[in-house]
């Protein structure tokens, strides 16, 4: 029908935003989140994306409310123009949120690895909820209008843990390890109680308080939870509703890494920011000296280097130094509750890593990021897994003398006991050595990061300690077993470092094995398989090509085996029970 003044406010349609945009952005959004499902994708991905759709399908309900048919294009109610842009920011943002969901498709993640976190998250966070409905609250007296639009199957409870924290696992493709606070960014620009309840249904009163309660996101994500989900006293007793999640993390590899099975103890170190933030306050903020520079600090570091700044600059120092001294403490954290997750092979992926990204000559803390310098970040890792007095008796107890007519796979226990702690021991000369680093005593902020920064985290690094601890005690660190050196054996005759029975929470010595087994012997025969390049006779470029090859092949073996061996593990073991303890 052509269109005519008559047929439609004309002024009023170039003025307006188009609600009928925002509410099919909002259907798609929804149609997209349907995709997600329990055929393609983790159990973890589907806790999400209910969380994602009970949001989207309350902002689509909320924009067709907007919508008059006699007016399309002027949004109803007031601040109508700032909530219909304000609802469908959100829309957008769901939609950018949905890529965390999307990359943890087998295709892209192998399930080993999301199963493998899984259960770390199940042992270690801090949090888990039990009672079903434990994270929801009653329903208020009135409600907002609903379309009655149609919901996405809820994830089956009686399948799934009732976890207060859900762990999602997905590859990027930046070269790094990282963490994504999902809850905070849904807290931070998702659950804005002004936009999605400014006629107060779920909570009644908040527009009228000046500082709104802390736990308002939380008490508005619950209640749409259960707007969507209501609970009875059958439902209940039944187990049928399933649970809202507290805490929800997304840990990232890096894509190119997809393979690479050996460097899967660095999704630790994002596990650990996990369980730091996941306390309240986080780990890294517990103490509010280690956030506050003094002005008289700053001062005199500046006057050293020769600076009289003005105030204002001043100021602006206070606030730069006392986020590096925050993110250093995060990040310390964070590395001592992966090397108390994972133990040995921690430390031995993290080194290897650091080694391709890091310098040996470069100071205590970045003046750049505030990440704390290869050196002294791996010092930090490797005083924890010696200070925690199990690995450093458990070599000692395997690494007797050889004696003439011993068994020849205690021998091999031996020698391997021998070797690591050769390695650690070697590891902990080069750490602790005087360090070679070049400073500048003309550059004022490199000064200030020496004289300010790094004194206060050497000050807190005790303390830091102790929270690590109290987070993951004694009970549950990861330990070595005497079937770890059997672990070893087995990669050497090419077979899954499994055994039978397998010990309950054995992931962190799979991996630990692993990089023994890297350490002791898949290195030295990827050296092997290189060096026929120059014993070739009449290959040239092709033999060098042929030994390269057969070098990867070899490490990539190695990679597949303990893959292989992650599958197998028994998940179903007790979650809470206390690790093996050294024999």
């Amino acid at each position: 029908m052509l269109l005519t003044q008559e047929d439609c406010a004309i002024d009023e349609y170039v003025e307006n935003p188009s609600i009928g945009v925002a509410v099919y952005q909002a259907q798609l959004l929804r149609r997209q989140l349907r995709a997600i499902t329990r055929e393609d994708y983790p159990a973890a991905a589907i806790r999400i994306r209910d969380v994602f759709d009970v949001v989207a399908e309350f902002v689509e309900s909320q924009l067709r409310s907007l919508y008059d048919p006699n007016r399309p294009h002027v949004p109803t109610g007031p601040a109508a123009d700032y909530r219909l842009q304000a609802l469908a920011r959100i829309v957008r943002t769901l939609a950018a949120y949905l890529r965390f969901l999307r990359a943890s498709s087998p295709t892209d993640c192998p399930p080993a690895i999301q199963l493998a976190l899984e259960h770390l998250t199940r042992l270690y966070f801090p949090s888990v909820t039990t009672e079903p409905g434990a994270a929801t609250i009653p329903p208020t007296s009135s409600e907002p209008p609903s379309e009655g639009t149609p919901s996405l199957p809820p994830a089956d409870p009686r399948s799934e843990p009732h976890l207060a924290a859900i762990c999602l696992v997905r590859p990027q493709w930046n070269y790094n390890f990282t963490y994504v606070a999902v809850t905070t960014l849904l807290r931070e620009n998702v659950l804005l109680p002004d936009v999605l309840d400014p006629y107060e249904y779920f909570l009644p009163g908040h527009s009228s308080v000046v500082e709104p309660s802390e736990t308002a996101p939380e008490e508005l994500l619950a209640a749409l939870w259960r707007r969507r989900f209501p609970q009875d006293a059958s439902s209940r007793a039944t187990d049928q509703v399933p649970i809202l999640p507290e805490h929800i993390g997304i840990l990232s590899f890096p894509r190119l890494d997809t393979e690479d099975t050996l460097l899967l103890p660095l999704l630790a170190h994002e596990l650990g920011h996990f369980i730091d933030f996941s306390h309240k306050p986080p780990l890294h903020r517990r103490n509010p000296s280690w956030q506050h520079v003094d002005s008289s600090e700053v001062e005199a570091a500046c006057l050293e280097a020769g600076s009289t700044p003005p105030p204002e600059r001043l100021i602006q120092y206070q606030e730069w130094l006392s986020r590096l001294v925050s993110t250093c403490i995060r990040e310390l954290i964070a590395d001592l509750l992966a090397v108390r997750i994972m133990g040995l092979g921690f430390f031995v992926a993290q080194a290897e890593f650091l080694k391709t990204v890091g310098r040996w000559d470069t100071a205590d803390v970045s003046p750049r990021s505030g990440y704390p310098g290869f050196r002294y970040r791996l010092r930090t890792i490797l005083e924890e897994l010696w200070d925690e007095g199990t690995l450093g008796a458990f070599l000692d107890s395997h690494a007797t003398p050889d004696k003439d007519g011993t068994h020849k796979t205690l021998r091999s226990r031996q020698a391997s006991a021998n070797a690591l702690r050769k390695y650690l021991e070697r590891w902990q000369a080069r750490l602790t050595a005087p360090a070679n680093v070049s400073t500048r005593t003309d550059d004022v902020e490199e000064i200030l990061v020496r004289k300010v920064v790094e004194p206060k985290v050497t000050t807190a690094l005790s303390e830091i300690r102790r929270l690590a601890r109290a987070a993951i005690p004694g009970s549950k660190v990861a330990v070595l077993s005497p079937t770890f050196f059997d672990r070893i054996e087995l990669i050497r005759n090419e077979l899954p470092p499994l055994i039978e029975p397998e010990i309950p929470h054995c992931f962190s010595e799979v991996l630990s094995a692993a990089w023994a087994y890297q350490v002791l012997w898949g290195e030295g025969e990827e050296v092997k398989l290189t060096s026929r390049a120059s014993e070739t006779d009449g290959l040239g470029e092709r033999g060098q090509e042929k030994s390269w090859e057969d070098a990867f092949e070899e490490y990539r073996k190695t990679c597949r085996l303990v893959l292989k061996a992650i599958e197998l593990l028994p998940y179903e073991s007790p979650l809470h029970a206390a690790p093996q303890t050294v024999g």
